[in-house]
């Protein structure tokens, strides 16, 4: 036996590359997560409330986040120059293992013994035990992999790869595709030439001898990627990436009878591609495409406890899916790429949910029972995760009740505006301040808050979402005592009474208003809180003269969010 020492010393980037959080379940129900951009592993409660413990990982993209059988965690991160660190951690956080070696596109898996199997350099396969000792290595030679977009360990000691080639494999005789249907692509530079598109593939080897048992192509026209790989309880291999065709007459992936039915294309780019193989790689037993108007590409696929398909990936098309019974609410907005979690049934016959995301989360920590698709920190024009107590906050998803509420560290969040799609509420001081608190809708998990100190904002009147812009519309912060609101089209008369609302106020401080002009005290003010508020809402009561913006200083601090506006 040999131990696998560090061929290379690992190298510090730059700039880490921003890659997929990974999620994975520990033995105990825990959940360990890692993320690329903080370099960090850590272990949580089941229900994600507790924070266990949080290390520091090797700088790089995460390609793999394994549970290990004694209650620990591997992860596997690819750095520059063909850099890959594996770390291992126990279940309290102590560092097990750290190697440092050279390979392009590794990917992990852990088998039940704890052995480490680690598969790149074209399809160069290497199993470690737990110590780090090499125990099993095979080069099956110049094999033209572009890529690894999966590893996975199935039944009958089969391990499973899927990724992307430009060049030729040695496919098995009765695989479902035994030749690539790619054709030629045209390289960059300036002299025009041409290569051999890339052609997905999946593959299957013996775990312990790593003899090849079986491999098909997988694609339709023009280029394949595959990027995801999961294993069904049936022993199945499910495989999701991306198919870019450049020609509306070809089918672009192949698409079984009975598979959810892809969105009309309007323009060309790619398409999100699912499919589900037999074990030996002979058949083709679920599998479509789906799209928006624009393009989708499948990042990662995992399989939930009633072995429903869940997909991840990111889109520019603010109709993706494409369901009819979908309403996109918080983007993408122009051409900004936004990521999406998204649940089929066991068989890929039917699109059961839908989640956009700012960025593509873990496969697994996706909730599609929260009903809760983002949540705004719209009090002010931050568009950071920190946020004020008194601050007003806006969640969006749906469909919400009348009988949902919201509540942070167990205090209840006053509702300012509900209705079937949107949820405006504020945070409570009585909720205090800190990092990492919960956010819970009818006692489920949302979301998670970096909560600072509270500072004054006026609430601007946060009116139900524009679906042609993909983001909330806001007015004019001011209204008339029977609740009518200022605007354009309805303007405050000299001397009426006018009534704003602001969060983050403490009354048992000096309050007052400025004009925004020429920041003189704006006199004959009345403020109280608003009922029910928990102290996190003030009622300002004024007489209209004239004045169209003002300013709030509670204390020794002015508001934070802008002036008051009203329309004379």
């Amino acid at each position: 036996m040999r131990v696998l020492v560090a061929f290379a010393t690992f190298l510090t980037l730059s700039g880490v590359v921003a890659g997929q959080d990974f999620a994975v379940r520990g033995s105990d129900g825990s959940w360990y997560t890692a993320s690329s951009k903080t370099s960090t592993v850590e272990k949580r409660s089941a229900d994600l409330a507790t924070l266990y413990w949080a290390r520091e990982a090797a700088l790089g993209e995460i390609r793999s986040l394994r549970a290990t059988p004694d209650g620990g965690v591997a992860m596997l991160t690819a750095g520059a120059f063909r850099s890959v660190s594996l770390g291992t951690w126990d279940g309290a956080g102590e560092s097990r293992l750290q190697l440092n070696f050279l390979m392009n596109s590794p990917r992990m898996a852990v088998d039940g013994e704890g052995d480490i199997l680690i598969a790149g350099d074209s399809l160069r396969l290497l199993r470690l035990n737990r110590r780090g000792v090499l125990v099993k290595e095979s080069a099956t030679g110049a094999v033209p992999v572009s890529s690894l977009g999966g590893m996975e360990l199935g039944p009958n000691g089969r391990l499973y790869l899927a990724g992307s080639t430009n060049g030729l494999m040695s496919a098995s005789p009765g695989a479902y595709q035994t030749e690539a249907r790619a054709g030629l692509c045209q390289a960059g530079g300036k002299i025009p030439a041409y290569r051999r598109c890339e052609s997905g593939w999946v593959g299957s080897f013996d775990a312990n001898s790593f003899e090849q048992l079986a491999l098909s192509y997988l694609g339709g026209a023009d280029e394949n990627w595959l990027t995801g790989l999961a294993i069904d309880r049936s022993g199945n291999p499910l495989v999701v990436g991306r198919a870019e065709p450049r020609l509306f007459d070809r089918e672009p992936f192949p698409r079984t009878e009975t598979a959810a039915a892809p969105f009309p294309r309007t323009l060309r780019g790619e398409v999100m591609t699912i499919s589900r193989m037999s074990p030996e790689l002979d058949r083709l037993i679920d599998s479509t495409w789906l799209v928006g108007s624009l393009s989708a590409r499948a990042v990662g696929v995992e399989l939930d406890e009633s072995d429903r398909v869940i997909v991840t990936g990111s889109t520019v098309s603010p109709d993706f899916p494409g369901t009819r019974d979908w309403t996109t609410v918080c983007g993408p907005l122009g051409t900004s790429r936004f990521g999406f979690g998204l649940r089929l049934d066991r068989s890929l016959s039917q699109v059961e949910g839908v989640v956009l995301l700012g960025e593509v989360l873990a496969p697994r920590l996706i909730d599609f029972g929260t009903r809760a698709i983002c949540v705004l920190n719209s009090g002010s024009f931050s568009s950071s995760r920190e946020i004020a107590t008194g601050q007003l906050v806006t969640l969006i998803g749906g469909p919400f009740r009348e009988s949902d509420t919201l509540e942070v560290r167990g205090v209840q969040a006053p509702v300012l505006y509900r209705s079937e799609s949107q949820i405006n509420f504020v945070v409570p001081r009585g909720a205090g301040t800190g990092s990492d608190l919960a956010l819970t809708l009818s006692g489920r998990i949302v979301r998670r808050m970096d909560i600072s100190g509270t500072r004054p904002t006026w609430i601007y009147n946060l009116l139900e979402i524009a679906p042609s812009a993909g983001f909330l519309r806001s007015s004019i912060n001011a209204r008339r005592p029977d609740g009518t609101l200022n605007e354009r089209a309805n303007r405050f008369v000299p001397g009426e009474e006018i009534r704003a609302y602001a969060t983050g106020i403490d009354l048992n401080q000096s309050l007052s208003l400025l004009d925004f002009n020429d920041r003189n005290e704006f006199g004959a003010v009345t403020a109280s809180y608003v009922p029910g508020s928990f102290d996190s809402v003030v009622e300002f009561r004024f007489e209209n003269r004239g004045v169209p913006a003002l300013i709030i200083v509670n204390g020794r601090v002015e508001s934070s969010a802008g002036s008051l506006w009203v329309v004379q």
